[in-house]
């Protein structure tokens, strides 16, 4: 008797903005991906539209979500999801989603894990599902894909369920390339002038921004012509720039219509952008401050474009990019060089907005930077090292290994 061929159903909120929602673009190319199902009709990638569904018409309400939770599964059902579907689940509402569907309908339930699950929830601040009931779900999934080795081990450290696997994010690394090679027009004279420390993310508690303004602040006082640049939107914003101005520093806030680019800015907020990789290409050093990531897509970028990184080794991601034959689950207390990047110890979380004192941990970060700001024969050995982890991270190897779990 012939096998019954597996239908392969992706489940996600939306495909806005987002680390998750860039990977389904990319796994939407296999030919093997029959739906993926959106419960908010918001679609910022090229995906073929007959592989595309709506459960809404409309984005959901955080009140209307227990309504959904209870017509969503037998609108999925509408669609042919049953027994013979694989249903890979992104973010934690579509888990919950998926867990009922596997209760209903007895399909392959697998969940696809973004982000450090214990970082998540020790330091995110949004709502999120109460950690017992997470790890209910997680120890019920038939199969648990995670975008990083670190995030893998610890989940088999806290779950009973070990069938766990790790798939790395994928890159279109000649689309990258050929974005980053750009020119970005007003601001070509800063950062053909100036050492330009950048940033990309939301400005939010979990990437502790306000740890990198206050470094800055201090580099600048050795190094006073180098510049910082924030690429990201978010709640943060008036915080951050309420520390700027504390510590003395000239702010250039994109959304204040009045400011013109001028070099006599020191930080420059300049919003969300559709391209970054122009802007970090053509930066001195990319600077991730996170308190915890999955597999931070921007640090990957920043070295396919030949940026050299300094990171904090936060759970998960930072330190198998750059040290990926070391013990994944310990954190650095000291400096750690590596062949394309500094890997530095992760903050205490504790939000500073104002002109104070800088702690320990960012006296080392100051330290680190400042000294590979001085040496720029070390500096340049780490540029050329860059293009090293490419290799890794190719869009068509990773695809290769979702096939294997399709």
């Amino acid at each position: 008797m012939d096998e019954i061929k597996k239908k392969n159903f992706i489940l996600i909120n939306s495909l806005g903005g987002g680390g998750a929602e860039r990977q389904v673009s990319l796994i939407s190319k296999l030919n093997e991906i029959d739906k993926i199902i959106l419960l908010e009709p918001i679609v910022n990638y090229l995906i073929p539209n007959h592989k595309l569904c709506y459960l809404s018409t409309q984005p959901i309400a955080t009140f209307t979500k227990i309504k959904t939770l209870f017509t969503a599964p037998f609108k999925l059902k509408k669609i042919g999801l049953d027994r013979n579907t694989n249903l890979f689940c992104f973010l934690q509402f579509s888990y919950i989603l998926g867990f009922l569907c596997k209760i209903l309908f007895k399909c392959n339930f697998i969940i696809c894990i973004r982000t450090s699950p214990i970082g998540f929830y020790k330091e995110y601040k949004g709502t999120k599902i109460p950690f017992f009931i997470y790890k209910f779900i997680l120890n019920r999934a038939d199969k648990i894909l995670c975008n990083s080795e670190t995030s893998c081990l610890q989940l088999k450290s806290i779950l009973n369920n070990k069938n766990i696997h790790s798939i790395s994010n994928g890159y279109d690394i000649v689309n990258i390339k050929n974005k980053a090679s750009e020119e970005i027009g007003e601001l070509d004279h800063l950062f053909a002038n100036h050492e330009i420390l950048i940033t990309v993310g939301r400005l939010v508690h979990d990437k502790s921004q306000w740890n990198l303004i206050r470094i800055f602040s201090a580099l600048r006082k050795n190094k006073p012509t180098i510049k910082l640049v924030i690429l990201g939107e978010g709640p943060l914003l008036e915080p951050l720039i309420r520390l700027s101005k504390s510590l003395n520093l000239n702010v250039f806030n994109s959304h204040n219509t009045t400011q013109k680019i001028d070099n006599e800015y020191d930080v420059f907020f300049l919003g969300f952008v559709q391209n970054p990789y122009k802007y970090v290409s053509k930066s001195k050093l990319f600077i991730l401050t996170s308190l915890y990531e999955g597999l931070p897509n921007v640090v990957i970028e920043s070295l396919i474009v030949n940026t050299p990184c300094i990171v904090s080794d936060c759970l998960t991601g930072p330190r198998e990019i750059l040290f990926p034959d070391t013990d994944l689950l310990t954190q650095t207390k000291n400096e750690m060089l590596a062949d394309c990047g500094i890997l530095l110890p992760v903050f205490d979380g504790n939000e500073c907005f104002i002109n104070s004192e800088n702690n320990e941990v960012e006296d080392l970060w100051i330290s680190s930077i400042s000294k590979l700001l001085m040496n720029e024969d070390g500096y340049q050995k780490m540029k050329e090292n860059c293009s090293k982890i490419q290799d890794r991270y190719n869009e068509n190897f990773i695809l290769t290994l979702w096939q294997n779990h399709l």
